[in-house]
């Protein structure tokens, strides 16, 4: 039996995201946030049991790069789990 899923990711902008990092310095835990953004969401994209993968976001240039990935986008509704009720809400 095959079952298929939806990955829902709250994406926070890179100027915020990862704010546990802050001892790298604002610039390279930006970066880190991206990569690490980037490489969970090719990741969920390139698995086989995923059928969608939703992403809530508000920052530009991570909804058109999830989206050129086939991702669905959604705005972040405020805290973590405003963005996951949000996303999930999308799926259905």
């Amino acid at each position: 039996m095959s079952r298929s899923f939806a990955v829902v990711l709250p994406v926070k902008p890179p100027a915020v995201g990862k704010s546990r990092l802050d001892a790298l310095g604002s610039e390279l835990r930006a970066q880190l946030a991206v990569a690490l953004a980037l490489d969970t969401v090719t990741a969920a994209v390139g698995a086989r049991s995923v059928e969608r993968v939703v992403v809530a976001t508000d920052d530009q240039e991570i909804s058109r790069v999830v989206a050129d990935l086939g991702c669905l986008v959604v705005p972040d509704a405020g805290g973590l789990n405003e963005a996951l009720v949000a996303a999930v809400a999308a799926v259905r």
